[in-house]
């Protein structure tokens, strides 16, 4: 058994709330089999990443400390090392909020649902299924018959040749002709297919093409669901790394959750990328003021504003720096301020 293989052992400890997923009677049943289940998967997962020799030492020297290393951190950490897929990594993410759920009595039927693609998603990436090599077949005579040759057939024998005749037939009686079908309408049946084929193909590519991961990271982002946020934008980012617009948002995520320092370096990147964005110099601005260094916020608020003068927020966010770093010119930004910024700043 592998280190991989044993990270599935606490899942294989809880089958009988597996089963449960099928037989619950009550929401309370629910309830206890997802509690047992997330902590199962999180053990596993903690398990693969203490296993992932490619991953950095400092992360799997804590990976079976929930104190050290929480759960959002984990899943982040196996995304970022590819452990994992970003499929699984949303589903683990889901997994821990239904847990929730579960934990205040709010189960819902599709955390059930949820439940059963995270652990089959999860076995599937810890041991993928072998492939499949085909296996040529051949009859054989018996226990001491030879086993098949690849000489190929002796070739078939060739039809005789058929002498052409050259009598007169000149005055053989006329016969009926079968009038031959018209192409066009041999041809409109064959339209018809291609064309139902082609609606048919539109319809599925509508209906079970997978969600774009911008797109819900942005909705995710709106509902304050940060770590399903996060992992999207993580996403998007490792399909597109020049995704500077994904890297703001993501900062945006870490910010909210305290980790100002990556939030900063995630910002850095996007600056590279994006130079003249005038949201990543205002998110660079928040930053460096959350992490009390002013004049960094002065810089930063200051390009965001050149870049974007219409913009009060930028004003807003320079003009507070100032006064932060005690620099006296606050005064006479605030007054070419916008009057929304005016507004905003004058009873402060």
């Amino acid at each position: 058994m592998t280190e991989r293989d044993r990270a599935l052992t606490p899942l294989n400890a809880v089958s009988a709330s597996i089963e449960q997923l099928e037989t619950y009677r009550t929401p309370q049943e629910l309830a206890e089999s997802l509690q047992a289940i997330g902590q199962a998967v999180e053990r596993s997962l903690r398990q693969l990443l203490r296993a992932d020799t490619k991953s950095p030492d400092e992360l799997r020297l804590i990976a079976l400390s929930s104190d050290d290393l929480p759960a959002d951190r984990l899943v982040s950490a196996l995304r970022d090392s590819n452990v994992i897929s970003p499929r699984l990594a949303t589903l683990a993410i889901g997994l821990q909020q239904a847990v929730e759920r579960a934990a205040s009595n709010t189960v819902r039927a599709a955390d059930a649902d949820l439940a059963r693609e995270t652990i089959e998603l999860l076995r599937s990436d810890v041991v993928p299924p072998a492939p499949v090599v085909p296996v040529e077949h051949a009859a054989y005579a018996g226990p001491g018959a030879r086993p098949p040759s690849h000489t190929p057939p002796p070739p078939a024998p060739r039809p005789p040749l058929v002498t052409p005749s050259f009598e007169d037939d000149t005055d053989a009686p006329p016969h009926a002709v079968k009038p031959t079908k018209s192409r066009r309408g041999a041809l409109i049946p064959l339209a018809l297919i291609a064309g139902l084929a082609l609606a048919t193909w539109l319809v599925f590519r509508v209906l079970f093409s997978p969600p774009d991961p911008m797109a819900s990271g942005i909705e995710a982002f709106e509902q304050r669901r940060w770590g399903i946020a996060e992992q999207n934008f993580r996403t998007a980012i490792g399909e597109d790394e020049g995704d500077a617009t994904a890297r703001l948002y993501l900062a945006r995520v870490l910010r909210a959750q305290g980790r100002t320092k990556e939030a900063g370096e995630v910002l850095n990147q996007a600056r590279k990328q994006s130079p003249k964005d005038a949201d990543i110099m205002r998110e660079l601005g928040h930053v460096f003021m959350d992490l009390k260094q002013s004049k960094g916020a002065v810089s930063a608020y200051r390009q965001a504003q050149e870049l974007e003068p219409s913009n009060a927020a930028n004003w807003v966010g320079l003009v507070r720096a100032l006064r932060a770093a005690g620099d006296p010119s606050a005064a006479e930004v605030l007054r070419s301020a916008p009057a929304e910024a005016r507004a905003t700043l004058g009873t402060q």
